[in-house]
């Protein structure tokens, strides 16, 4: 996978899953920064303003979710390739503005694959929103079904 030098932020509060990816990512050539926690990963994307980052939607202190929201709303981070990874397959809302979503447990050229296919896309579609990319795999649905479009509260912001 050719990357050129393009820097992902991973936020994960699993630190075996977070070093693994980490160090998968880096020997592919991408830099890599870490974040074990809503807050943290928020603080550190506002700073670093990654190409990609890889969130988990279950997180301490700033769920997955509004972490994702908040990248959205910002400027500093409004262009940020964004891609879930989850345990929870059937959680999938279709107001989660995010570029790519996958599935633990995740196979590692399953998430080489993804990169690839969200930063690709990204690059063919610079200056485009975020909200007027399409980025879905192949093989997905584009709109849910009744019972896959849920309407989840988030968390407060505290």
């Amino acid at each position: 996978m050719k990357c050129e030098q393009k820097h992902i932020l991973i936020i994960e509060d699993s630190a075996d899953e977070r070093d693994l990816y980490a160090l998968h990512l880096s020997l592919k050539g991408f830099r890599v920064s870490k974040a074990e926690d809503g807050k943290e990963g928020l603080d550190k994307a506002f700073e670093l303003r990654p190409d990609l980052i890889l969130i988990d939607l279950w997180l301490p202190t700033i769920g997955g979710w509004r972490a994702t929201q908040l990248l959205r709303a910002d400027q500093r981070t409004r262009d940020c390739a964004v891609v879930v990874i989850t345990g929870h397959p059937i959680i999938r809302p279709k107001t989660l503005e995010c570029d790519g979503w996958l599935t633990k447990p995740c196979p590692l050229d399953q998430l080489d694959a993804e990169i690839a296919r969200v930063l690709e896309a990204r690059a063919q579609c610079k200056g485009l929103s975020p909200h007027r990319v399409r980025t879905e795999p192949a093989g997905h649905r584009s709109r849910p079904t009744a019972d896959e479009d849920r309407e989840f509260p988030l968390p407060p912001v505290r």
